[in-house]
């Protein structure tokens, strides 16, 4: 019964992203202008975004329950019959060509492969540390609530949460295997919107081997079926760099409106969208009535994205939270202080960065995260995939060859606005991580495609490129099929939840035990940022370099101080696995734990052994033991010592 309200719930949530982006299309005149394939893919790109910004107000009014997003979702379910319509006959579809039996059969075994291992994924508890630490947890902690809850802490506190109200719905109205399945479904809508966006300019058998050659890449692996949002900001970045395509060379201000409403989406789903933001309105400017079009662009790009930095603003006093604390501070000094920022700023620097700022680094950054596996960067298990850089060099002859056309077209746009972006992101101090840039990879990967496909036809030269594809498309799916083995094995075993996910989580082994012995009235303070979705109590994370509140490094010297503030918001339990002995923030927390337990502040409740997993994929031998304890706070106050200080 649970799996069909789940599935139910998912539905109801797809016909909803098609109603209102059937709507949208239609307000902007765009609909008459598309094919049945991109009516579908525009449509449930542009209502993705509108289910989010919908369900944003009634969270923001203090009403995040089942009934205004049962509403929300209906409405938008209910205009479904704004797809329908004669399709445009206007060629925008490239002519589908014939396609080979074999090739069928090929194409729907790899659909197979990756649909199963995605199924799989999507029907088992989920496991990704950032989606239980983040992507899922603030999800739960809204509902928990009843409204949107503010956390100060740098990047993962309380970021732009577009995506994360579709996840907060699915969670509300069909619960956890609805969520996972959500996910499921709208990573898949990436995949679909390549195939629609390549049939502009490939046939059907190039396209469909385009959309398993994006679906099977490391990159989509790791982050499509999991709360990770780049896998879902890539529909707005492929729409995005189309329509402002079709803007600059049509000199249409509708196009613009799709191309603002879509960069717009993304900087409310993540940050760096900002860049995103920047990056597809520059190409703007080669329009004929620049003006208009910046214009247009600009009042749609805020109307979409504009929530989320104005409540930012009202619940910090810093739309981008922490970042422009040294320009304009914070409204409340225990969100962050001089300290904590300098502390941020000299991490800023060091995080993720595998190559040096400048010319040569960027040019070489596609190359050094394809072929080599460097872990600062992730680019051993969320790579973009070999593909593009096989494809590349009949990309280059496909430029020179009809390089007076590349002021004309569409894909030249696109192109543009993935070389603005990369410059942007790369210069402007973002981390290095490979996935950062998977929104744009879908982009990259149309633009050198399309590019290579037709110099390869021209120079009779098809064999090497479908090769490569083939071969890429190979070994993509045999990690796929390494990476699904635990959620094959979760699914033919039968095994519990809390099996799974003491199995598949690092240091989740107590989890079952503080599930079924705490109550919801007990507030726990949490080192381990994987375990804050999974613990049913009310939670509270400690993150020394992010957050200024319960900073055991930063308040090591005034610990009487840091017990009262623990107390006065109502913390009732520590949760903590440290090391002893190490030095660092294991040790600052072992020295004030030790002290409240010699003053009998604190007292242990219990201790549990735990694993310390290095892949949830791949099973090293060096998995590290550790114990996990659970420590109850016992009196209101802890000594006086440093009263002065705090």
């Amino acid at each position: 019964m649970t799996s069909l309200i789940a599935v139910a719930v998912v539905l109801l949530m797809i016909a909803a992203c098609l109603g209102y982006g059937a709507a949208l299309l239609r307000a902007l005149r765009v609909f008459p202008d598309l094919s049945v394939e991109e009516r579908l893919g525009w449509g449930f790109t542009a209502g993705f975004a509108a289910l989010g910004w919908l369900v944003f107000f009634p969270a923001w009014a203090g009403h995040a329950t089942p009934a205004p997003f049962l509403a929300i979702c209906a409405v938008g379910a209910s205009l479904c019959f704004l797809v329908r319509g004669r399709a445009s006959a206007n060629g925008a579809m490239a002519d589908p060509g014939p396609l080979p039996g074999v090739l069928i059969w090929l194409f729907a075994g790899a659909a197979i492969v990756i649909a199963g291992v995605d199924l799989l994924e999507g029907l088992a508890p989920p496991v990704d540390a950032d989606s239980l630490a983040y992507h899922f947890n603030l999800p739960k902690r809204h509902l928990e609530a009843g409204g949107l809850v503010f956390i100060p802490r740098a990047l993962d506190g309380s970021p732009p949460q577009l995506l994360h109200m579709t996840y907060m719905a699915a969670l509300g109205l069909g619960g956890e295997r609805a969520m996972t399945l959500w996910v499921m479904a709208s990573g898949w809508a990436s995949g679909v919107l390549v195939y629609v966006v390549a049939r502009r300019w490939l046939g059907v058998g190039w396209s469909v081997a385009l959309m398993l050659v994006y679906l099977s890449s490391p990159v989509v692996l790791q982050t499509g079926g999991t709360g990770h949002v780049e896998a879902r900001l890539a529909p707005f970045a492929l729409l995005g760099a189309i329509a402002c395509g079709i803007a600059v060379r049509d000199n249409e201000p509708r196009y613009a409106a799709i191309a603002g409403l879509s960069a717009g989406a993304y900087a409310a789903g993540k940050m760096p969208g900002l860049l995103f933001l920047v990056a597809c309105m520059l190409p703007l400017f080669f329009g004929r009535s620049r003006l208009r079009l910046l214009v247009v662009y600009g009042a749609a790009a805020v109307l979409a994205g504009f929530q989320w930095y104005l409540w930012s603003w009202m619940q910090s006093g810093d739309p981008l939270f922490p970042v422009l604390y040294a320009k304009i501070g914070v409204s409340d000094p225990s969100f962050w202080n001089d300290a904590q920022d300098r502390i941020l700023q000299a991490w800023v620097p060091t995080e993720a960065k595998a190559l040096p700022r400048n010319l040569w680094g960027f040019l070489l950054f596609p190359f050094y995260a394809t072929f080599v596996n460097d872990p600062v960067i992730d680019a051993g298990r969320t790579g973009l995939g070999l593909f593009v850089v096989f494809a590349f060099p009949f990309a280059l002859g496909a430029a020179w060859r009809y390089r007076h056309a590349l002021r004309t077209g569409v894909l030249p746009v696109m192109a543009l606005v993935v070389f603005l972006y990369a410059l942007l992101h790369f210069f402007g101090g973002v981390p290095q991580r490979v996935r950062f840039f998977a929104p744009l990879y879908p982009v990259a990967l149309i633009c050198v495609s399309v590019a290579a496909a037709r110099w390869a036809m021209q120079a009779r030269a098809t064999a090497p490129l479908v090769a490569g594809a083939g071969f890429c498309l190979a070994l993509q799916l045999a990690g796929q099929l390494v990476f699904g083995i635990d959620f094959a094995r979760h699914a033919a075993s039968g095994e519990s939840r809390n099996d799974f996910l003491t199995r598949t989580v690092s240091m989740a082994g107590m989890v079952p035990w503080l599930n079924d012995n705490l109550t919801r009235d007990d507030r726990v303070l949490v080192f381990n940022r994987q375990l804050l979705y999974l613990l049913d109590s009310s939670v509270e994370h400690t993150a020394p370099d992010f957050q200024a509140r319960y900073n055991f490094v930063a308040d090591r010297h005034r610990p009487a101080w840091l017990y009262r503030s623990l107390r006065k918001d109502g913390i009732t339990h520590i949760l903590f696995a440290g090391v002893r002995g190490g030095g660092g923030p294991d040790q600052a927390a072992w020295s004030a734990i030790d002290l409240w337990t010699s003053k009998k502040c604190v007292e242990r409740v219990r201790s549990h052994p735990v694993t310390r997993l290095n892949s949830r994929t791949l099973k090293w031998a060096n998995d590290e033991a550790r114990t996990m304890h659970l420590f109850r706070l016992v009196a209101d106050r802890c000594g006086d010592d440093d009263a002065r200080q705090g």
